[in-house]
């Protein structure tokens, strides 16, 4: 598998490629340069698998053996899911006609853990694989909607080896007290929490984007950007969607499901779960009433306000995955951007449900 950016495709990376950079040369995302179209008889094998095994199955068709072998990825998956609290990784809950997907039994009691273990031991990995590095530096920025817990980040790179180290960076008095207090008090070997002065949300990504991208000691020292553009955030969600899937719909039946907007993330992993062959067959997605978002769709506008504004700042940054969810390369008929761009004109719909907004995407 290859990945291209949003941008361009001059260039071609492999997983480890895109895996250090984070971002593209060109300041783009990272996308697979072409979409798996998962077979029928696939999918109902795929339907029989417990949740450890369907998700070594989905990352070996993202993951090459030049990067790393299957045996290697086995291990290395089973070292991922060590510190979980339970054996069953993510467990389906029925509320009436409604599947929750409980996936909080990580060490932080967050979905992030299964793409955050993912990135502290994959980095293990390589510096193991290649010991003329003597410094991996991972780079994680703070981004905040109400539940995240970025705690994650600092469990899943911290005491994992030597060389790596985790900098957790958030602005001051844009995060609650609680918040503050997790990341602080989160002690791991190698996890450290940065406060900017001054600053906002848009400030913290921006500048750790820049210091990725500009980063002039690539050659020895790996700086990557573990928040939501990370290609590794969305390979690791695919797994959870599926397995959410086929312990709540019978396949090949089609199945709705319901998303928190956040860094348009998990919109994203949506759209590359049904392009890959999920039957999915409408997605609602929530966000805040003053959201960049909510305008995007609305008013077909996206633009962060730059004047103070009643709206918590943390709703009105530039998400992160919004080239990814329009800019989507995608297989040889067409462009997924193409068919995103149509369906948010003809098919979303706006309901009122209290403070929140949701969309509703059709096919």
């Amino acid at each position: 598998m290859k990945y291209i950016s949003t941008r361009t495709t001059k260039r071609e990376y492999t997983f480890t490629e895109a895996f250090l950079e984070s971002f593209a040369e060109d300041g783009g995302l990272l996308c697979p340069k072409e979409i798996p179209r998962i077979s029928t008889d696939t999918l109902e094998k795929w339907s029989h698998l417990n949740f450890f095994d369907l998700y070594l199955a989905i990352l070996s068709i993202f993951i090459d053996e030049s990067d790393i072998s299957s045996d290697d990825l086995e291990v290395l998956l089973k070292s991922v899911f060590e510190k979980f609290h339970q054996r069953e990784l993510v467990t389906i809950k029925q509320v009436g006609p409604i599947s929750l997907a409980e996936s909080f039994y990580g060490p932080t009691y967050h979905i992030k853990d299964f793409s955050m273990q993912f990135i502290g031991h994959f980095l293990k990995y390589l510096v193991k694989k290649d010991e003329t590095n003597d410094a991996v530096c991972l780079l994680h920025s703070f981004v905040l909607v109400p539940h995240l817990r970025r705690a994650s980040m600092l469990a899943g790179v911290g005491s994992v080896d030597y060389r790596v180290n985790g900098f957790c960076i958030y602005p001051r008095n844009k995060i609650d007290y609680i918040q503050e207090r997790e990341m602080i008090s989160n002690v791991s070997t190698n996890g450290y929490s940065l406060c900017m002065e001054n600053s906002g949300i848009s400030e913290v990504l921006r500048i750790t984007r820049d210091l990725v991208t500009n980063n002039v000691h690539r050659d020895r020292i790996h700086i990557i950007s573990a928040n939501s553009g990370h290609i590794v955030r969305v390979l690791c969600e695919l797994p959870i969607l599926f397995y959410a899937y086929f312990h709540s719909v019978e396949y090949p039946h089609q199945a709705a499901f319901s998303s928190y907007i956040a860094n348009l993330k998990s919109t994203y992993a949506l759209c590359l779960a049904r392009d890959m062959g999920l039957p999915i067959d409408h997605v609602v997605l929530s966000c805040r009433p003053k959201s960049t978002v909510l305008d995007f769709f609305n008013k077909g506008e996206y633009q962060a306000s730059l004047r103070n504004d009643p709206c918590k700042e943390e709703f009105r940054f530039v998400h992160s995955n919004m080239e990814r969810c329009v800019l989507q390369p995608c297989s040889s008929l067409a462009s997924s951007s193409t068919r995103f761009a149509a369906m948010s004109r003809s098919t979303w719909r706006r309901s009122r449900r209290a403070s929140a907004s949701l969309y509703r995407w059709r096919r």
